[in-house]
């Protein structure tokens, strides 16, 4: 009798036993995964590979796991799919072959069910251990909501319940970004018509099935790991957030089952889903998708036969992202400066407790699977049933980015410590007030913009050999850049014109775009680019092609060889202009474009060494020499086009070496301006430089152009914080000009240069100069500028009429960057009844490009009926009652407004001989395409030809919008 209480006891810590990581045992877990690609409204084709291997799982405590991965192999994938890009693929169609990763051992420390750091090798592939990472997401379940987020929906499981609903901020391969947790029991039905959801379901004991499923909203992340150029700040689409306009779309949801309870569980099954929707035509509905699924599916738990083998070399990973691959040159190099930062602040701490530290990371279960996703349909597929946060979800995303817009550029390391459930909530709270949100008011205009330009966006997959991409890998977005081309000076004194067309300027537009929400450490982010050397570019084939680094490490490429090559073939090509097509010329310039990104500038040295042939030395009569001609500026514009630092150094030493002057010499930089992908403060000040050298100075054309191109980076690279975020990859280096060195180089060294030149050519009387420098300084858009105009306008210093509104239509870009700003100086110029009619009215014409609220166009309007200027009166009206027709979704809060001013303006109508200001919007619903132009005619005597005219057209495709077409003419 005496027995029976021992017994009972002992039979519950066995059943107690069964729900948790039982020590003592090996679990083996199917691993099953695919990505696959195809335009799934248009065909049932897909493309893309299958994984699958064994992962063996050997628990050292509750909290340490051993992880192994054996018989890992992939499939190439190229099939109608009737079922979609998730149906069944027969076994028999898909030829395995073995996937090199190898079997080491590795470990998880886990607190609380949530992933606490890894132990791997440490001479461990990047490209692999992001398998490993991926693999190593499938079995993190935050059931003790170690994570915590802040937020109205938290519902936490009560003890002995299975239900609840919360958020964390959870870190897998995709990035840290906000899980909803969505937890409840699972049905029995379920599981008797769907058995694979819990292959093992006796092991629940006294406990239960339950089914947890966790959505990741990627628009509120800490870190995201992707690839992105070429949005510009008229856009408020975040790259690499779930929702770009009607472009692309994304989301990610996982599916786990467990038996037992929430403290103590076994994984029966986990499933994750993510699918990207791409239009890649933007303005019609036929979408093409990019899908991946990753299933481990318990096999089997057995007694273990010894104790966990330890890690080999341990090295200790803090999370669970995506680690960019090194993207070198060297060949082999594997591990970024994360790495390096990782080893120095642990060797020490890790070394001291490599006893202790290599006991518990003595497991021996290595695991490297393929962070693709599932590809057989026996696997336990999940039924994405993903959780909305309900009414809070709009406005709590603007409300977070807002916060956290600009965290990414921070250079202070990030504290990654964990947070309990009673440490969560306060230690969010502090971090989002303590984030500093961009300050600059280029964040905080009313006008609310919707565009973007064309982008280039890649996110983060591994690297794999043999053409095998990890889980979450996809191309995002197709490739394009943007070209900004400014005000031209005249060489006139009495006139100045300007004209930019297709993808002019759209860069430092939308004050209002709906900035990052990425606050990740710089530890994570690639090396910022060095000015000789090619960039680290996460991604990108040609950066990472060859075993994660650049082409150019390959013993089998010759970048310079590769170059002359392309560039010959293209020579020859263009000798028959019919045979262009046919040829696929344009794409060998697209592939040299980015074959010369990879190259240092020693590379390119040597290959214009190779294919320098000038004009001059060719012969009418030779073929020869027309093909080498032909090549050598195929060459010259693909490096323009390339945008690295190596590229600009090649054009600056052909511009001192004069194998490119003038109008040749103009035209590249002010392709390099537009094409800049990393413009880091080095590469600034090497335009700079560039830009004032007396050789540049000297050359006809070459003089303006230098200086308007480099302004027009200033502020796309350095001023505008929206343009600097979402233009330039900011997600894998951090911003490349950091706030406060950037801020410092405008206004200490770049303005103050500017302000000298301008004050130089007033006291020379010399007007063309005087242009370019009033339209250079306009082109930066920062707020020192007004200090610099501010004595010229107050009549302080002598100026012209014309040379004064040639200052006021120089602040078309300040409008956009610091709408708030801009408005108050300009309405002031406005009011100012002294002032020449001209200055009035362009002050009225950029007044409407900031969005004034009701109560300013209501005071204008009253104005109207007693101003004495019929010419500023005329300006207004037309302003105001054309504002009100728009129809454009960005430009209803302007709509509204004017709506409420019209009726306070004067009867009278102005004919033609006076100023004008017309603003027109045109939608076709059927293709997402959207229209809006502004047309601007000043008038200074009594005719019918404006003396200046400003027209801009702006296009809007599916809420990718950019600067169309821009032109402009004045004259005194």
């Amino acid at each position: 009798m005496k027995l029976t209480p021992f017994l009972f006891l002992l039979a519950v810590g066995l059943t107690a036993a069964e729900h948790g990581w039982k020590s003592g045992s090996q679990y083996k877990y199917q691993v099953r995964g695919r990505t696959m690609a195809g335009l799934h409204q248009v065909a049932d084709q897909y493309v893309g590979i299958a994984i699958k291997a064994k992962l063996q799982v050997q628990p050292k405590s509750d909290n340490e796991l051993s992880l192994q991965i054996h018989d890992a192999q992939y499939a190439d994938v190229h099939a109608n799919l009737t079922g979609g890009w998730n149906g069944q693929i027969p076994e028999d169609k898909l030829h395995y072959q073995q996937l090199p990763i190898s079997s080491k051992p590795f470990e998880l420390k886990l607190k609380n069910g949530a992933v606490d750091k890894m132990v791997v090798d440490k001479n461990l592939p990047t490209w692999e251990l992001n398998i490993l990472k991926a693999i190593a997401s499938q079995l993190q379940v935050d059931t003790q909501a170690e994570n915590l987020k802040s937020s109205r929906i938290n519902s936490l499981p009560s003890k002995g319940q299975a239900y609840g609903v919360y958020k964390t901020m959870e870190d897998t391969v995709s990035g840290e970004v906000e899980t909803i947790y969505d937890i409840s029991p699972l049905p029995q039905y379920v599981i008797q018509s769907r058995p694979q959801l819990a292959p093992m379901p006796k092991l629940r004991g006294d406990g239960q099935l339950i089914d947890i499923v966790k959505t990741r909203n990627f628009s509120r992340a800490e870190q995201r790991m992707a690839y992105h150029y070429g949005f510009t700040g008229l856009t408020d689409w975040e790259p690499a957030s779930n929702q770009m306009g009607n472009f692309l779309s994304r989301s990610s949801v996982s599916r786990v089952i467990i038996s037992g309870s929430l403290d103590r569980y076994t994984i029966q099954s986990s499933v994750t889903t993510d699918k990207i929707v791409i239009a890649p035509h933007l303005y019609n509905n036929q979408k093409g998708i990019v899908g991946s699924r990753m299933n481990l599916t318990l096999e089997a738990v057995n007694p273990a036969s010894g104790s966990p083998s330890s890690v080999p070399n341990p090295r200790i990973v803090k999370n669970l992202v995506y680690e960019y691959n090194a993207a070198s040159q060297q060949e082999g190099q594997q591990n970024h400066n994360a790495y390096k930062q990782y080893n120095s602040d642990e060797s020490s701490s890790s070394s001291s407790s490599s006893s202790s530290s290599s006991d518990s990371s003595s497991s021996s279960s290595d695991s490297s699977s393929s962070a693709s996703n599932s590809t057989s349909d026996n696997s336990s597929s999940s039924s994405s049933s993903s959780s909305d946060s309900s009414s809070e979800g709009n406005q709590a995303n603007n409300q977070w980015n807002s916060k956290q817009h600009g965290n990414n550029q921070k250079n202070a390391p990030k504290n990654r410590s964990r947070r309990s459930v009673n440490q969560g909530k306060q230690d969010y709270d502090s971090s989002s007030s303590s984030s500093s949100s961009n300050s600059s008011e280029s964040n905080d205009s009313s006008s609310s913009s919707s565009s973007s330009s064309s982008s280039e966006s890649m996110q983060g997959h591994g690297n794999m050999p043999m053409k095998i991409k990890s889980r979450t890998g996809s191309l995002k977005a197709g490739n394009s850049s943007e070209s900004s081309s400014s005000s031209s000076s005249s060489s006139s004194s009495s006139s100045s014109s300007s004209s930019s067309s297709s993808s002019s300027s759209s860069d430092s537009d939308s004050s209002s775009s709906s900035s990052s929400s990425i606050s990740s450490s710089e530890e994570f982010w690639q090396p910022k680019p060095k000015l000789s050397s090619p960039p680290n570019s996460p991604f990108l084939p040609y950066f990472i092609g060859n075993q994660g680094n650049s082409i150019q490490a390959s013993k089998q490429i010759d970048g310079v060889q590769a170059i002359q090559k392309l560039a010959k073939q293209i020579g020859a090509e263009v000798q028959q202009p019919n045979a262009i097509p046919g040829d696929n010329t344009l794409s060998r310039f697209d592939i040299m474009s980015r074959v010369i990104r990879t190259m240092s500038a020693e590379q390119l040295k040597k290959a214009t060494e190779n294919l320098y042939f000038p004009h001059s030395k060719a012969s009418a009569k030779s073929s020869q020499d027309a093909q080498s001609y032909q090549a050598w500026t195929a060459f010259r514009d693909a490096v323009a086009q390339a945008g690295t630092g190596p590229a600009l150094l090649a054009l600056k030493d052909w511009i001192m070496s004069h194998k490119v002057n003038g109008q040749e010499a103009a035209e590249l930089l002010s392709a390099v301006s537009n094409s800049a992908r990393t413009p880091t403060p080095e590469y600034m000040d090497a335009f700079f430089s560039l830009a004032t050298s007396e050789e540049a100075q000297k050359q006809w054309f070459l003089n303006t152009s230098a200086i308007l191109s480099f302004t027009n980076l200033v502020r796309k690279a350095q001023v505008n914080n929206d343009t600097a975020h979402n233009q330039y990859p900011t997600h894998a280096f951090g911003r490349l000009s950091p706030k406060k060195q950037a801020q410092k180089a405008v206004s200490e060294k770049y303005i103050p240069y500017l302000q000298s030149q301008l004050r130089k050519a007033v006291s020379q009387g010399d007007s063309p100069k005087i242009q370019v420098y009033i339209r250079a300084l306009g082109n930066t858009a920062h707020p020192k500028i007004l200090s610099v105009f501010e004595p010229y306008l107050e009549g302080k210093e002598p100026m012209s009429d014309f040379q004064r509104l040639t200052i006021v239509a120089s602040m078309d870009q300040m409008t956009k960057t610091y709408p708030k700003l801009a408005r108050s100086v300009l309405f002031k110029i406005y009011q100012n009844g002294g002032d020449a009619p001209e200055v009035r009215s362009a002050a009225v014409m950029q007044l409407m490009k900031t969005n004034p609220p009701a109560e300013l166009l209501q005071r204008m309007a009253q104005n109207t009926n007693s101003d004495h200027s019929q010419q500023v009166n005329s300006a207004v009206k037309s302003a105001i009652e054309s504002a009100a027709k728009l129809r454009t979704p960005n430009a209803q809060e302007l709509a509204q407004n004017a709506k409420a001013a019209v009726d306070m303006l004067t009867p009278k109508n102005y004919g033609a001989q006076y100023s004008k200001n017309a603003l027109r919007s045109y939608i076709v619903q059927e293709q997402h395409l959207a229209y809006q132009a502004q047309y601007s005619a000043i008038q200074s005597g009594d005719s019918l030809v404006p003396s200046s005219m400003f027209l801009s057209l702006r296009k809007n495709l599916g809420g990718y919008q950019r600067q169309e077409f821009q032109a402009s003419y004045m004259t005194s």
